[in-house]
């Protein structure tokens, strides 16, 4: 009797442990994860907007310069930029941005000084050096060939040609002739921009005439 009680026990264990363990593993499979909460980004004031914003604008206008300059000079236009983040972007995204943006305006601005400066004073000799500039001031690349004969037949391309009868600069200009004949503004004919922008001026309304050509 006492052997049929042991096994009955036994049997008894061995079940329930065993549906201990059956139970176990089915409530660590069905059981879900729990969530975890997620962080809300506020987006970016109004303020961190305009201001970088405004950077954007800055470097927008300093590419377009710097592109002018790189053309005349034969060089190649600057990288563009980057896109701006979408308006519910974090006040971090749009910061970086903006001085992405503040960086990109300095250097460019500081390159197209640089250019325009060289270009005001090519080094060298000669009328072909004046051609990068007279492109800045306006002139068309077509007229560029004949430009650079008169240049250097006026002025051999030196900037502070003077001649007796008053003709000054590249050009050999008479501010105050032409300030009478076609109201060309008061201008410094020694200053190599600003004689090229007048001459300009004076070949858009006579052509080469007044150059007797």
């Amino acid at each position: 009797m006492l052997k049929i009680i042991i096994c009955a026990c036994l049997a008894t264990g061995f079940v329930i442990v065993s549906a201990t363990e059956s139970e176990a593993a089915a409530a660590t499979v069905t059981a879900s994860p729990t969530p975890e909460p997620t962080a809300t980004v506020r987006p970016a004031s109004a303020g961190w907007v305009k201001w970088a914003k405004k950077w954007q604008a800055q470097a927008r206008r300093a590419r377009t310069r710097l592109a002018r300059v790189r053309r005349c000079m034969g060089g190649s236009a600057p990288v563009r930029l980057t896109k701006a983040p979408k308006r519910a972007a974090s006040a971090a995204e749009w910061k970086r941005a903006g001085r992405s943006w503040r960086a990109r305006a300095r250097d460019w601005q500081a390159k197209a000084r640089a250019g325009v400066a060289k270009m005001k004073r090519p080094g060298g000799s000669g009328a072909a050096r004046w051609r990068p500039l007279a492109l800045w001031v306006g002139w068309p690349e077509y007229t560029l060939g004949t430009l650079s004969a008169i240049i250097y037949r006026e002025s051999s391309g030196r900037p502070r040609a003077l001649n007796p009868s008053g003709a000054a600069g590249l050009l050999q200009t008479m501010p105050g002739w032409y300030r009478g004949q076609w109201g060309i503004p008061a201008f410094n004919p020694f200053d190599p921009e600003q004689n090229l922008r007048a001459g300009y001026l004076i070949w858009s309304r006579s052509g080469w005439q007044p150059w007797a050509l």
